[in-house]
């Protein structure tokens, strides 16, 4: 009896400790990008990612900026820190992929993406984003758009 009840002790103890925890404001990293707009302007209007927290989950809000409008096209997602200097996130699968022979591509479809953070700069593929101004972002306390 003693051998089954230690069993289901040692049993929970494993699963318990073996659970990831997805808690991102404790990292470095969270802590450095939270709260900013981080932009790139390679493009023909650019595009940014803003990182928020709400009720203890991180957000990011990835932005396509307009020309004439401060944006044309935004995506929220919840963030989950892998490990130091690696964000991951999940974005719609049509704006990441241009199919230029017209296939259909699932508008509801997500992909998980991954963001390096490293020296102050945001990396995704081959672009760098990077926060241009401490206090500025586009949106306000109530995460709503503000100019």
């Amino acid at each position: 009896m003693r051998r089954v009840l230690l069993l289901i002790v040692l049993s929970f103890l494993i699963m318990g400790c073996s659970k990831k925890s997805i808690q991102t404001i404790d990292t470095s990293t969270w802590k450095h990008i939270v709260d900013k707009e981080w932009s790139n302007f390679d493009s023909f209007a650019g595009s940014g990612f803003y990182f928020y927290e709400e009720d203890s989950v991180g957000y990011c809000v990835y932005m396509i900026y307009g020309s004439g409008l401060p944006v044309i096209y935004e995506y929220t997602s919840k963030v989950e820190i892998k490990e130091e200097g690696l964000i991951s996130i999940k974005l719609p699968e049509n704006i990441l992929i241009s199919d230029s022979n017209n296939n259909v591509i699932d508008k509801d479809k997500t992909v998980v993406t991954y963001l390096e953070f490293n020296d102050g700069v945001i990396k995704y593929g081959d672009m760098e984003f990077k926060n241009i101004n401490d206090s500025f972002n586009r949106y306000d306390d109530n995460d709503t758009y503000t100019n």
